[in-house]
């Protein structure tokens, strides 16, 4: 992919809990670190390194993230990759279909959404924080836009261990709980 780095972290497409970050280096990457004086200490490539070939980390990993991404990553290739990545676009083609005929919209533009979670704007007179309010009331795991989009959107992921019957259902409760909500429209406007 012509890339020098690749960073990501557990809580993602790996469907962990968050505390791991995980990246790859290229040799040009590590050619470059080497050459730095002032390498830093937390992320020092050479370091990591040099502690990898003694399958060792220079400092405490948590041990139960490791283990527990030892395991996924044995799910991961069982299931295969391509298979994988099949799924993740399948459950985004889910919300894709229902998002318009239950009156979301994409925030970002058409060609833009990522392959893993959709950011959504709610129908017209329903507020996407009590939206989100009623969905957990009802036992659903809601998420919320961040910073400036909390207030007026939602996020629907669609990567990991989900499954489309799981993102179906997902969006079938949002249209259910959105259309309790949505606001009267005002006479004469």
């Amino acid at each position: 992919m012509g890339l020098d780095a690749a960073i990501t972290g557990s809580q993602k497409a790996f469907a962990l809990p968050p505390g791991l970050a995980l990246f790859s280096v290229s040799e040009r990457a590590m050619a470059a670190a080497k050459k730095k004086k002032f390498r830093g200490l937390y992320l020092d490539l050479v370091d990591i390194e040099a502690f990898a070939l003694k399958k060792q980390t220079p400092t405490t990993p948590c041990i139960s993230l490791l283990y527990a991404l030892d395991v996924q990553l044995d799910h991961i290739l069982a299931e295969g990759i391509e298979n994988r990545w099949a799924r993740h676009d399948a459950m985004l083609g889910a919300v894709e279909e229902w998002a318009p005929k239950a009156g979301f919209r994409f925030f970002p533009e058409k060609g833009a959404q990522s392959p893993t979670v959709s950011a959504l704007i709610p129908p017209e007179g329903v507020n996407a924080e009590e939206l989100n309010k009623k969905m957990k009331a009802e036992k659903w795991t809601p998420g919320s836009g961040y910073g400036k989009l909390k207030p007026t959107s939602i996020r629907i992921g669609h990567m990991g261990d989900v499954d489309v019957a799981s993102v179906k259902a997902l969006c079938a409760a949002y249209e259910r709980v959105a259309a309790g909500l949505r606001t009267p429209a005002k006479v004469g406007a």
